[in-house]
């Protein structure tokens, strides 16, 4: 992940991601990571923190060049990383706007609830998705 160049891509960082990029949080926890590809360039990386059992919280970095047409190979890239980890949950926050709220319903997730003025009083939504895998 770290090789995902910063200064190639948009990366969002405040005080409520950047912890998330962090070497020290990085080091600590069990991750799992995804690249997505189209047209032979890296257009996002999938990050998954297990939490506990089959639970799993990501997030996404996603590079300047990404367009709609990636979203696709993206909630592709999702349903290959939880299969592979036998993945049952998987959540993530964001906070509550327009354009955020449609990128999560277009990846397949569910709203779960709000976590009202979570951040420099900003709402922020807490997202899932859900799978039954078989024994």
């Amino acid at each position: 992940m770290r090789a995902f160049r910063p200064t190639d891509y948009n990366i969002v960082a405040n005080e409520y991601t950047a912890h998330y990029l962090s070497d020290q949080f990085i080091g600590k926890v069990q991750m799992a990571d995804k690249r997505v590809f189209e047209d032979g360039k890296s257009k996002a990386i999938i990050c998954f923190i297990h939490l506990h059992e089959n639970s799993y919280y990501g997030f996404f970095i996603v590079s300047a060049e990404f367009e709609a047409r990636c979203v696709p190979k993206l909630k592709e890239c999702i349903e290959q990383l939880a299969s592979e980890l036998e993945a049952e949950r998987l959540e993530t926050d964001s906070m509550d706007c327009k354009e955020l709220n449609h990128w999560h319903k277009a990846l397949g997730f569910e709203l779960e609830g709000t976590k009202r003025k979570a951040y420099q009083g900003k709402d922020f939504n807490i997202w899932s998705i859900l799978w039954e895998r078989k024994e």
